[in-house]
């Protein structure tokens, strides 16, 4: 332990003893030479007259070696950025030395700076941004506005339009106020015009994407009217399209060849030969606004036009059809050789053979480009054929041989001669039709649809052959789901069901929309006495095909079936009825099979409410009320049955029943508002004494209510719901008592005189 005389001396003592000379610090504020070499860039002396100045004396006459280093070289030259220091000895230690690096500093506490950067590179410095400089304000509301317009434009890509207008609106509204608050902060200087341009033609384009064509186009004029904006001919294009959707075609076709002229125009934006897929663009439309007019010839210069400056499938197609609306043959069939003639870049398949399939969007482009190239030739074909000779089948020939000529679409023919047979099946030639398969079959034994359609032919001549090409089109394609579901005829017509079914069923895995497949595969559980299946099978077809009469026959048949075995089923019964109600809109029998139900299970709640509402529509308001009352046996916490039964007796005129109904569901469920309001009714009709205090327990219950429901207690909210059940009756007594819920809903404060007899509360 310390002693107490040593803890009472003094810790700090000698300390303001004189310190060693090196150490004093006091003199510096004089030393010329310090102060010369701290006002010097980076701490460094200047250059001196005298060549052997080693450093700078500080308080004592010798000074460190490291002091003398670390300000000047031994020669006495100043240290420069790019100079590295001469060293004292010629003797260094290896390793890492601690006081230099390789790359521009040098001596002790040196930057470490290996690529000299510090000589190169500028500094710099961070400055704040004031906020209340005008130049600043205008940049935020310019980036402000930037921001709005790509969000639209990204919002209008999810196709939200109406967000995407809003911020749009908002876009235009603040590039406005930025001009004005820039001729009044900044005058005289220039406006960002291409922010405005950028606003406004947003703002159109939103515009359109809402069908605000009017709006849209006024925005147009009023970017082409203002000659500060450049670049303004492509708009002529936009304002011709609207034009366009409003069915003035005359001003379209201005706009279109306004756009086409903008070659000269001061604005900058031109059409030029490399934007030759742009002009050819907008003389399709020229032309597609000439057949609209009903100016056929002036289409076709413009769809003409189009094919000598490059050959394209849907101005080829417009040509033919221009020409088969005036009747010129020989123009047809050349425009059609024409079209033969279009590049079919991308429409050959592009896969390699070997490789993985491809799946990618660029594939999925090339694909749908093919197929809508094979739409047009097969629909110009189709088109062409009755009329270019004076057969069909001539003209079919003539079609399928220039196709074979062709060195782009050759591998279409085949498709067109099973067009030509189709043709001869529609004409009920069917010996043509046969004719026309097999020799199509001869040369080419592996086409599925060839096969397929023979089949199909055979089956209501030769069993036998239906099924041969039947199986050649599954050895071919195994998975096509026409030739299965041919197999699959062919097995049901000679008694095999089971193996019809597997055929069928095969059919639906490969594609589960194929509703021959879902028609027979219900025919063929129906013969293996599988009706549950069969009528599962006929609900799939009937969702997808809608009201089909052969269906509809299947499914009644196969209740009535069931309903000859099990007449005393209850759910069967009640499922007849609903077919009855709504597949055949017969609601009298729904109502007799619903009764049936109830005599073999007379606790059906559904079924007692149905006949109830049915037969309050019906004006049978005793039937009614006894069903009525039998629901109330079953359920009697529930007051919804008596409400019902006294409602029977108010539209049946039977005042003095209904109110001592009310009046006992009252006293059973007194916070039941509708109860009270009947009450408040009847009462108020016969003018009796009660009338005021039924208006006065109605509006306590009433705020009663409210008071819970403000506290979160639901229970009264809960009991009102569960007295709140409609009748769910047939037909029209939907309407009926959608009118009662509607008049049940009125606050207590509105005269009750105004309210129907025939109200049936909810």
């Amino acid at each position: 332990m310390l002693r107490r005389a040593d803890a009472e001396e003094d810790l700090y003592a000698g300390f303001d003893e004189e310190v060693h000379p090196a150490f004093d610090t006091r003199t510096l504020a004089v030393d010329e030479a310090f102060q010369e070499a701290v006002q010097s860039s980076h701490g460094r002396r200047p250059p001196t007259s005298s060549g052997n100045v080693a450093g700078f004396r500080l308080a004592t006459a010798r000074g460190s070696t490291a002091m003398r280093r670390g300000v000047g070289t031994a020669g006495g030259r100043p240290v420069t950025g790019g100079e590295m220091a001469r060293p004292v000895t010629a003797v260094r230690g290896a390793g890492f030395q601690g006081g230099s690096s390789g790359g521009s500093g040098t001596g002790a506490g040196a930057i470490f700076d290996p690529l000299n950067q510090a000589k190169t590179s500028p500094i710099v410095t961070l400055q704040l941004k004031d906020e209340n400089d005008p130049k600043e304000k205008i940049k935020t509301m310019e980036a402000r506005i930037n921001t709005l317009v790509e969000e639209s434009a990204r919002d209008a890509s999810k196709r939200n339009f109406k967000l995407a207008l809003e911020k749009a609106k908002e876009a235009a509204s603040r590039d406005r106020q930025l001009v004005k608050q820039r001729e009044q902060i900044l005058p005289g200087s220039p406006a960002n015009m291409e922010l405005s341009f950028c606003a406004r033609l947003n703002l159109a384009l939103r515009y359109t994407d809402a069908d605000m064509l009017n709006e849209a186009l006024e925005i147009y004029q009023s970017i082409v009217q203002n000659r500060a904006f450049s670049n303004i001919g492509r708009l002529k294009l936009n304002m011709g399209n609207i034009c366009f959707m409003q069915e003035n075609f005359p001003k379209a076709v201005k706009f279109y060849r306004m756009a086409l002229d903008q070659a000269s125009c001061t604005s900058g934006w031109t059409v030029p030969n490399m934007q030759k897929d742009l002009r050819i663009k907008i003389l399709k439309n020229i032309g597609t606004a000439f057949v609209k007019m009903g100016q056929f010839a002036d289409a076709i210069t413009s769809f003409e036009y189009i094919m000598a400056e490059k050959s394209d499938i849907q101005a080829a197609l417009h040509l033919i059809l221009c020409h088969y609306t005036l009747g010129d043959v020989d123009k047809m069939k050349r425009a059609f050789i024409k079209l033969l003639d279009v590049d079919s870049v991308s429409l050959e398949p592009t896969e390699m053979s070997g490789g993985p399939p491809r799946n990618d969007l660029l594939h999925k482009m090339e694909q749908k480009r093919k197929r809508d190239a094979e739409f047009i030739i097969m629909t110009a074909a189709n088109l062409i054929t009755p009329v270019t000779f004076p057969t069909a089948a001539e003209g079919y020939d003539w079609c399928i041989e220039q196709m074979k000529a062709s060195a782009n679409f050759s591998y279409l023919a085949s498709d067109l001669e099973l067009s030509k047979a189709t043709s001869f099946l529609r004409k009920r030639e069917f010996g043509k039709a046969i004719e026309t398969l097999k020799s199509f079959e001869k040369r080419d034994n592996r086409n599925v649809s060839a096969a397929n359609n023979l089949s199909f032919l055979y089956f209501m001549l030769d069993k036998r052959q239906a099924e041969k090409y039947a199986d050649a089109a599954i050895t071919v394609d195994k998975y096509n789901a026409a030739a299965l579901v041919n197999k699959g005829n062919c097995c049901f017509s000679r008694g095999d069901f089971a193996q019809a079914k597997e055929y069928y069923s095969e059919a639906l895995q490969v594609e589960a929309g194929c509703v021959e497949a879902l028609f027979n595969i219900a025919l063929s559980c129906e013969r293996l006495k599988e009706r549950e299946q069969a009528l599962d099978y006929l609900f799939k077809f009937q969702a997808i095909v809608g009201l089909y009469p052969q269906a509809l026959y299947k499914i009644g048949q196969q209740y009535h079936q069931a309903s000859t075995l099990l007449l005393s089923d209850p759910d069967l019964l009640n499922k007849l009825g609903s077919v009855c109600e709504n597949q055949l809109d017969d609601v009298q029998q729904a109502a007799h099979y619903h009764s049936e139900a109830v005599r073999h299970y007379p606790s059906s709640l559904s079924t007692l409410e149905w006949l109830g509402g049915y037969y309050a529509e019906v004006h049978a308001f005793d039937e009614a009320v006894r069903c009525f009352q039998k629901a109330q046996l079953v359920q009697p916490a529930e007051p919804k049955w008596p409400l019902y039964v006294g409602s029977c007796y108010m539209r049946s005129g039977q005042f003095d029943d209904a109110l001592r109904c009310y009046e006992g569901v009252h006293r059973k469920f007194p916070e039941n508002i509708d109860c009270l309001k009947m009450l408040v009714k009847i009462t108020g009709d016969l003018e009796l004494a009660e009338y005021e205090d039924y208006v006065a327990r109605l509006k306590k219950v009433e705020k009663l209510k409210e008071a819970r429901a403000q506290s979160g207690r639901t229970s009264g909210g809960r009991r009102r719901k569960a007295a709140q059940g409609s009748i769910r009756a047939p037909g029209t007594a939907d309407a009926a008592l959608a009118k009662v819920a509607q008049e049940a809903s009125v606050p207590a404060d509105v005269e009750f005189d105004d309210l129907d007899d025939d109200f049936l509360p909810l």
